[in-house]
């Protein structure tokens, strides 16, 4: 078994790589500044797990504009949804690709909770643990949990290890 906790600083980091964003965890939650070429808006990203899937919830009550304020966006939210799912995936399957992960590994899809309507960027751990399973000939890791807190990220698995002929 083995157990990996990254802190705010670690996943903050991780968060500075994505390009043309200004993402930031704190409280156990992901709060960014999404820009776009007319305007700008903040966007809240609440991370969890499901037991198959890192989901990353963003619910569009909590997405305000610069220009437009909270009510406005979050209905442009709600009626575009599925463009918007399908620009993040043109953007994302290619590099998934090339980092040989499966397409599948990032989907996108839209439910309601009990503030509304809510979007979802879920990451298969299945689709993960294939990948890791290919990165090293001795070892293994499987991911089997992901627990956020407020200020880090619990990663927990087994380690199989290999024999491999000299």
């Amino acid at each position: 078994m083995f157990r990996f906790e990254a802190d705010s600083g670690l996943i903050n980091a991780v968060l500075r790589k994505i390009p043309n964003q200004d993402f930031l965890y704190q409280e156990g939650v992901i709060v960014g500044r999404v820009a776009l070429p007319i305007s700008s808006f903040t966007v809240v990203v609440v991370p969890g797990f499901d037991g198959t899937h890192v989901v990353l919830s963003i619910p569009f009550s909590e997405v305000k504009g610069d220009k437009t304020g909270k009510f406005f966006l979050s209905k442009i939210l709600n009626v575009f949804w599925g463009t918007i799912a399908k620009q993040v995936e043109a953007a994302v399957i290619p590099r998934l690709r090339r980092e040989g992960l499966p397409a599948n590994t990032v989907t996108l899809e839209r439910s309601k909770d009990r503030s509304g309507d809510v979007g979802k960027i879920k990451i298969s751990l299945a689709a993960v643990n294939s990948w890791l399973a290919g990165r090293h000939p001795r070892l293994t890791p499987s991911v089997t949990d992901v627990c956020f807190t407020r200020g880090s990220c619990l990663i927990v698995g087994e380690l199989a290890s290999h024999n491999v002929p000299d």
